[in-house]
């Protein structure tokens, strides 16, 4: 019975032995996969900030440009009288 035993543990060493081997590879790519994954939750996180800054960025122009009106018509306002003195 020792012969029937030795060729099972044999058998074992040989299944486990590929069965770590399907494990490491899986392992491995999990943890690629979850690199992966983290790239991607960066990434919405970044295009959610994107977003927001954008409309940020779009209400402050609209000011400037608010602004800019406001002193070029400042600014006509003060030219007009004095070109009625000079005439």
């Amino acid at each position: 019975m020792t012969t029937g035993s030795s060729s099972y543990e044999y058998l074992e060493d040989i299944i486990s032995t590929a069965e770590q081997a399907t494990i490491d590879t899986a392992s491995a790519e999990v943890g690629r996969l979850g690199g992966e994954r983290a790239k991607v939750s960066r990434f919405r996180l970044v295009e959610k900030e994107k977003v927001k800054f954008e409309t940020e960025r779009k209400k402050a122009l609209s000011w400037q440009k608010l602004a800019n009106e406001h002193v070029r018509a400042e600014s006509a306002l003060t030219v007009l009288p004095v070109a009625a003195l000079q005439d």
